[in-house]
């Protein structure tokens, strides 16, 4: 929950290829975090794959012309990376124990309490209107965000949560980092 909104803040002062980047620091901080926090010992293939996939993430990202950015977007997104670290961290520590949709479950609960709480307080301190937009939408309209809500929270939300947690069951959170950190190479085939 956290992570996601610091970092769609800090999505709005800086460039999206350059945030990109930053949140990829998880590609750093996991195995980092795994070997100091939990004081496990990573093997040097490990290490081996780290460091190619940061030097990947750089060259997709950094050198492939991202524009600059504002420094406090860019530490938003770079606080939001801390974030997913400690979620993925913790996560190795808890999947092989619990079943992932359990996991899964319990995670969409609690993003979907803490974004209500978060959208009631900005909605009673004047901070959004709920009602204005939602009461403009057209039928067709309301049709097509229906749908977009659906997908978004089957696919990239439910699923990828429930893989998640089942894969680390059987995965460190390093080795897991590092799959992760494929995915502005899948973006890019994508686009």
């Amino acid at each position: 929950f956290l992570g996601s909104n610091i970092q769609l803040l800090g999505l709005q002062l800086t460039d999206a290829a350059r945030a990109g980047f930053i949140v990829q620091l998880t590609t750093v901080l996991v195995p980092l975090a795994e070997a100091l926090l939990l004081r496990r010992a990573l093997p040097p293939r490990l290490w081996a794959a780290v460091a190619a996939a940061t030097a990947g993430i750089a060259q997709i990202s950094v050198l492939g012309g991202a524009a600059s950015g504002d420094p406090r977007g860019d530490a938003l997104v770079a606080a939001s990376a801390v974030m997913y670290t400690a979620h993925v961290v913790r996560l190795g520590e808890f999947a092989a124990a619990l079943p992932a949709l359990g996991l899964a479950k319990a995670k969409a609960a609690a993003q979907l309490a803490l974004n209500v709480v978060t959208l009631g307080a900005l909605q009673a301190g004047g901070g959004v209107d709920l009602g204005g937009w939602a009461a403009s939408l057209t039928p067709a309209e309301a049709a097509t965000l229906g749908g977009v809500c659906l997908w978004n929270g089957l696919v990239p939300s439910a699923f990828t949560t429930w893989a998640q947690s089942y894969g680390q069951s059987a995965v460190s959170p390093t080795a897991a980092n590092v799959l992760y950190s494929l995915q502005p190479v899948t973006n890019a085939a994508i686009a």
